[in-house]
């Protein structure tokens, strides 16, 4: 059985005359994470991505959880494709959504794609008038029980119940490549990291021990690519090692650990991106991070 995902972006948005660069990196991600979870799981997983205008249209044959930690998402809903007839919208939404009479709804209609003559407050209406027929559900549109969703694009319609959030940020890429210095008893080397992959830097990990496994596997949730490792010495040439990887500089937490400070050569440039959280602040949204990822 076929699953449609409606795959919804925020900052790529705002990127003008780039955002087809940043639409085809996340794409071209989406499909990669898609491969490495089929391989994982030793399924084949093969999806069809399309671009639609505002969205990306994803099929594939098995549920993806892989899409809640990838960056460049903002939220993405599991939907229903069916014609731009009310009633077919109607049959999508309540397979998906059985509704009662002691149960309240909304129906919420955005029309992305301005050329089809529907205009939202006519399906809202029109299908909202066909469930109550049919259910005798009650409506409420300020708070209701269930939501129900439809998007009009492509000369289609999509039905959907609910939106799941997604990691944000831009697509992995979209930025060029970090040396990550990671250690595992301090989190905000590991959260450093992963804020800079929202940022869209590709990651190359240094580390003076063997990462932690499961701390590394949230990493790699994120990256649509099997994330490298390099072990350094404490004396190990960084400078050398960010023009051997063509690197634009090294990430970790803070303070700076000694071996970027004092191995031979110091970094063109260091980010702290967590520099200005507290522990407390950094252990919540790794714990954030391990909930969503794992």
């Amino acid at each position: 059985m076929q699953t449609h995902i409606l795959i919804r972006y925020a900052e790529i948005g705002l990127k003008g005359k780039n955002r087809a660069l940043f639409e085809s990196q996340l794409i071209k991600n989406i499909k990669a994470a898609a491969a490495k979870h089929g391989n994982e799981n030793e399924t084949a997983a093969p999806v069809r991505v399309k671009r639609l205008y505002g969205r990306i249209l994803l099929t594939a044959t098995t549920p993806l959880p892989l899409l809640a930690c990838l960056p460049g998402i903002a939220n993405f809903s599991p939907a229903q494709e069916c014609t731009l007839d009310p009633v077919a919208m109607t049959d999508a939404l309540l397979a998906l959504q059985p509704l009662g009479p002691n149960e309240t709804f909304a129906v919420r209609c955005q029309r992305i794609d301005k050329t089809i003559g529907l205009r939202s407050n006519e399906v809202e209406k029109s299908v909202g008038a066909l469930i109550v027929e049919r259910t005798k559900a009650g409506v409420n549109l300020d708070n209701p029980q269930h939501t129900l969703g439809v998007e009009l694009l492509g000369g289609k319609a999509y039905v959907f119940t609910k939106r799941i959030a997604g990691i944000g940020g831009l697509p992995v890429g979209t930025a060029g490549k970090v040396l990550a210095f990671i250690k595992n008893n301090d989190l905000s080397t590991w959260l450093a990291a992963f804020l800079m992959m929202k940022r869209g830097c590709a990651l190359v990990i240094i580390s003076d021990t063997p990462p932690d496994e499961r701390k590394l596997a949230i990493l790699q949730s994120g990256s649509p690519a099997p994330i490298r490792i390099r072990l350094i010495s404490p004396d190990a040439a960084i400078t050398e090692m960010v023009r051997e990887e063509k690197a634009k500089a090294v990430v970790t937490g803070w303070p700076v650990p000694s071996v970027l400070k004092n191995g031979t050569g110091t970094p063109p440039m260091i980010l702290c991106p967590t520099s200005g959280l507290s522990a407390k602040q950094i252990k919540e949204q790794w714990n954030e991070l391990e909930h969503r990822c794992m």
